[in-house]
């Protein structure tokens, strides 16, 4: 049980709980930390019914999770970046976040895809997917208005969809998947020749993994 004192340091602005037994539980306490705005759970996530309600209570910017949710998270009023794990690949991420659509940066390790409904986060500027077997990437990325960098490691993913230059904001591509070769050629090649137009690569940042852990970074 983490220590009723932790309410005693009302100038905490940043809490990690590691390696905690199933049962435990976030303490009442740590709704007097007023400027508690980084949040990092990692163990198996607390059980206790309460929890969803505290975090919905904390005055919380960046909020990682890492560990099976059993529900959609609550609403968040102040959350900004949220990172989350997913232990069951049937999960929808877009599901357990959806009731916090303010969100500027969104990180998802795991789960299976990313569903369509991505496109309500109207305001995200950041999303990071990490092994969450995705084979091409969906149209509903290019209504992010606002979406700046996109990152895409440890996927399936072989070609760049023709759409990629509809993503007008985009200034930082960040890849990491099978076959690297053939995307770093197809996306030279239309910046090269000026075949997307709206796109706005400010920054082109491409790491990719070829099969030997053979790698290309341009």
């Amino acid at each position: 049980e983490l220590d009723h004192r932790i309410g005693d340091l009302p100038r905490l602005i940043k809490l990690e709980i590691l390696n905690c037994p199933e049962d435990f539980e976030l303490p009442d306490e740590l709704l007097k930390i007023a400027g508690l705005k980084n949040l990092r759970l990692a163990f198996p996530l607390p059980s206790a019914a309460r929890a969803p309600r505290m975090l919905a209570e904390l005055p919380l910017e960046h909020l990682e999770l890492f560990g099976e949710l059993p529900s959609p998270l609550p609403l968040i009023p102040t959350l900004r970046s949220l990172s989350l794990l997913i232990g069951d690949a049937k999960q929808d991420i877009t599901t357990l976040a959806r009731n916090n659509l303010q969100l500027r940066e969104l990180k998802i390790w795991g789960g299976k895809g990313i569903h369509d409904d991505v496109k309500l986060f109207k305001k995200l500027e950041t999303l990071r997917l990490v092994s969450c077997e995705i084979h091409q990437l969906s149209p509903a990325l290019k209504e992010l208005k606002y979406l700046r960098c996109l990152e895409i490691r440890g996927q399936l993913l072989r070609t760049l969809p023709d759409f990629i230059g509809e993503i007008s904001s985009l200034e930082e591509l960040i890849l990491c998947t099978e076959l690297a070769a053939p995307v770093v050629a197809v996306l030279l090649l239309a910046v090269h020749q000026d075949n997307y137009p709206l796109l706005g690569l400010y920054i082109l940042a491409l790491w990719m993994s070829l099969i030997g852990s053979q790698g290309v970074t341009v």
